[in-house]
C-alpha cells in the first residue's frame, strides 16, 4: 500500500505542474497540501496565486491576504498580494504592499512599474511623478515608462510635461498608433492649441474614420472653436454608430441635439444602469443636469446635480480621495506665512542676476467657474500675447515647498525655494517660448494658481496676476453643476462650496496685500459692458490695445473676442443664475447673502 504523499511532496508536485504551465494541476496540489497544514503561508500564497491566474480572483485575493496576514514580513507574500491586486484591477489597494516590501525589490524595473501604476491610482501623485522620472532617467527606459510618466506629470496638472513626455513615448515607438494621436490632440486641446489638436485628429481620422474616441476629440475641438454644427455633426455621426456612447450623449446634451426629450431619457436610462462605472454614470448625470438647466427644467436639474455629485462623492471615497477643507485651510495658513512681502522682495533680489526674462507672464486665478476661460481668451486676443491654458507645471514644486514648513518651518521652506528658484524661473520660461514662439507675452489660467501666487511672484517678478471675480452664489451653483477635478471635490454639497470659496476669498486678499501686480477683473461686469472692461483689462496688463480686438472678423488662435461678442447672450444668462436655485442653496446665500464679491473694473 503505497504512503499518502506529505505536505511538502505535495508542495513540490504543485510547483513542479504550475512551473509547466498545468497550472489547475497545480492549484489541486496546493489544495491537498493545505488540507495538511490549513494556514501554512506558502501554500497559502502558491494557492492564491495559481487561482489568480486561473481567473479566480475572489478566491485567490482571500487566501494570499491570509498569507500575508500569518507572516506580515516575508516580501515575496507581500509582491505576491501587490500584483494579484493589480491584476484584479484593483491596483490603488496593492499600494500599501508595495511599500511592505520596497526594500527588496526597488532595483528591480516591473517592481517601480507596479509602483508607479498603483500610486497614481491611489492619488499618490508625488510619489508615482518621483519613480516615474526614475524609469526614464535608466539605461532601460522605453515607451511605455515615458507614457508613465506623462500620465503623473498630467495628475501633477502639468499638462505641458505630460504633453513632452508622451511626445518622447511616440519618439521611441516606430509608429503612431490611433491612441497615440488622439492622446496627442486631447493635449493640445487643453493647452488651448485647437490648431495643432486638430493637426493631430486629421492625421487619426484619415486612418481610421470610424475610430468613436477621434471622433468625440473632433466634436470637442469644434466646441472649443466655436463651431457648434461641426461638433453636431460628429455628435451625430458617433451615436449612429453606438447609440449608447456616454460622452457623444454628453456632447449631444451640452448642444441640445434634438426637440424632444428622447436623447434626454437615453442618458437618464444609461445613467441608472448601476452596472456601468461610477464614472461615466455621473458624467451622464452632470449633463443632464446642464441640459434640463437650459431646458428650463430647473427641478429637474437640480435633481440630477444632486445626482451627480452624489456618485462624485462615492468615487472619491471609494479611492481615498476625499476632500479635507480642514487641510486645505492649514495649508494656506502655511502658504501666508511664508510668502511674505518681505520674502518676495528676497527672491526678487536673487533672480536680479537673471538675463531672459522673455516671455512675460499673465496668470488669471481664481476659483473655478469664475470666468477664467473667458479672460484667458480676452487676453490672448491682443497680437503679443498667447494663451497656454491650464500649465500648473509649478505646482508640484509649490506643494513640496508647503510641506517642507509644515515638517520643518517656515524658515526652512524659504531656504529650500531659494536654493532652487533661478533655476525653475529659466526652465519654465524656456518651455512658454516652445509653447508660444515669437510671444512677449503668455497667459496661464490654471486655477490651482490661486494658492500658489506668491510661489509665481516670487519666480517671476514681471508677473500680472488676473483675480477674476463673479457673484459667489454662481461660482457656487456652476461649481455643483460640473464634473470637476478631483483637487475641487468640495463642490459635493453647498455647505463645503460655500467654506472653500471663503477661504478662496481670505487668499485672496492676502495676495492683494503683497508687492505683486494684481488686477482684479469682474466677470459680472464685462458681460454688462464688454468694450469698457476689455479695454480697461488689456491696458492694464500691459497689453496692446487694438479696436480690431472687438471686429468680428478677428480670429486668433483661441477664438478671439469676437466669439465671445456672439456668445453674449449666452454668458449674460449665465450672470445670476443662483436666483433660479434660491431653494435650495442655503449655505451659500448665509454666507455671502447680497456681499457677492463684485468689484470695479479691471484696475
Amino acid at each position: 500500500m503505497t504512503d499518502k504523499p506529505t505536505f511538502d511532496e505535495y508542495l513540490d508536485l504543485g510547483l513542479a505542474l504550475h512551473s509547466r504551465g498545468r497550472i489547475k494541476d497545480g492549484a489541486d496540489h496546493y489544495t491537498r497540501a493545505l488540507e495538511i497544514h490549513p494556514d501554512d503561508p506558502e501554500a497559502l500564497c502558491l494557492l492564491g496565486a495559481a487561482q489568480i491566474s486561473l481567473g479566480e480572483q475572489a478566491d485567490g485575493l482571500a487566501r494570499l491576504r491570509r498569507a500575508v496576514a500569518i507572516e506580515p514580513g516575508e516580501p515575496r507574500f507581500q509582491i505576491q498580494l501587490a500584483l494579484a491586486l493589480d491584476a484584479s484591477g484593483m491596483a490603488a489597494e496593492a499600494l500599501p504592499h508595495i511599500h511592505a516590501c520596497a526594500r527588496y525589490f526597488s532595483n528591480n524595473i516591473d517592481f517601480v512599474e507596479l509602483r508607479v501604476r498603483s500610486a497614481l491610482a491611489a492619488g499618490a501623485h508625488d510619489e508615482a511623478l518621483e519613480h516615474a522620472t526614475a524609469l526614464t532617467a535608466g539605461k532601460s527606459a522605453n515607451a511605455h515608462h515615458f507614457r508613465l510618466l506623462s500620465k503623473a506629470k498630467f495628475e501633477q496638472q502639468d499638462v505641458l510635461g505630460a504633453k513632452l513626455a508622451y511626445q518622447s513615448a511616440m519618439g521611441l515607438d516606430t509608429t503612431a498608433s490611433r491612441e497615440d494621436l488622439v492622446a496627442m490632440a486631447r493635449f493640445e486641446l487643453m493647452l488651448n492649441a485647437p490648431n495643432e489638436a486638430r493637426y493631430w485628429i486629421d492625421q487619426c481620422l484619415e486612418q481610421n474614420p470610424d475610430y468613436i474616441p477621434a471622433l468625440e476629440t473632433k466634436a470637442r475641438i469644434a466646441i472649443n472653436t466655436g463651431e457648434g454644427d461641426v461638433a453636431r455633426q460628429f455628435a451625430q455621426t458617433i451615436l449612429s454608430k453606438d447609440p449608447g456612447n456616454i460622452p457623444a450623449i454628453s456632447i449631444a446634451l451640452e448642444l441640445d441635439l434634438g426637440s424632444d426629450d428622447t436623447l434626454a431619457e437615453s442618458a437618464k436610462a444609461l445613467s441608472l444602469n448601476t452596472s456601468a462605472p461610477p464614472r461615466e454614470r455621473k458624467a451622464l448625470w452632470f449633463a443632464l443636469a446642464q441640459y434640463y438647466d437650459k431646458t428650463q427644467n430647473y427641478i429637474d436639474a437640480f435633481q440630477a446635480a444632486s445626482t451627480a455629485n452624489r456618485l462624485s462623492f462615492e468615487v472619491a471615497r471609494d479611492s481615498g480621495q476625499l476632500h479635507d477643507l480642514d487641510r486645505s485651510a492649514r495649508q494656506r495658513e502655511l502658504t501666508r506665512q511664508i510668502f511674505s512681502a518681505a520674502f518676495i522682495r528676497q527672491a526678487h533680489r536673487a533672480l536680479e542676476h537673471l538675463e531672459s526674462k522673455q516671455p512675460r507672464p499673465i496668470f488669471v486665478v481664481a476659483p473655478p467657474r469664475s470666468g477664467t476661460s473667458l479672460t484667458e481668451k480676452l487676453l490672448a486676443s491682443a497680437p503679443d500675447a498667447a494663451g497656454i491654458g491650464e500649465r500648473g507645471a509649478t505646482l508640484k514644486m509649490y506643494r513640496d515647498a508647503v510641506k517642507v514648513a509644515d515638517r520643518a518651518g517656515v524658515e526652512a521652506s524659504r531656504a529650500h525655494i531659494l536654493r532652487s528658484l533661478a533655476q525653475i524661473a529659466v526652465a519654465e520660461r524656456g518651455a512658454w517660448s516652445k509653447v508660444a514662439p515669437g510671444k512677449a507675452v503668455v497667459i496661464d489660467k490654471t486655477p490651482s494658481h490661486l494658492d500658489a501666487c506668491g510661489w509665481l511672484a516670487a519666480l517671476f517678478p514681471d508677473a500680472i496676476f488676473v483675480g477674476v471675480s463673479r457673484d459667489l452664489r454662481d461660482v457656487g451653483v456652476s461649481c455643483f453643476f460640473q464634473d470637476l477635478p478631483e483637487e475641487y471635490g468640495y463642490s459635493t454639497n453647498f455647505e463645503r462650496i460655500a467654506g472653500a470659496l471663503k477661504q478662496d476669498a481670505l487668499l485672496a486678499d492676502h495676495w492683494r496685500a503683497l508687492p505683486l501686480k494684481w488686477v482684479d477683473f469682474s466677470y459680472d461686469q464685462f458681460v454688462q459692458d464688454p468694450e469698457l472692461n476689455a479695454c480697461a483689462l488689456i491696458k492694464a496688463c500691459q497689453l496692446n490695445w487694438s479696436e480690431e480686438i472687438l471686429s468680428e472678423n478677428q480670429q486668433s488662435d483661441l477664438n478671439g473676442f469676437s466669439a465671445l461678442s456672439a456668445r453674449g447672450d449666452v454668458i449674460k444668462s449665465r450672470s445670476g443664475r443662483w436666483v433660479r436655485y434660491q431653494a435650495y442653496i442655503g449655505p451659500l446665500t448665509d454666507t455671502f447673502g447680497i456681499e457677492s464679491v463684485a468689484r470695479s473694473p479691471a484696475r
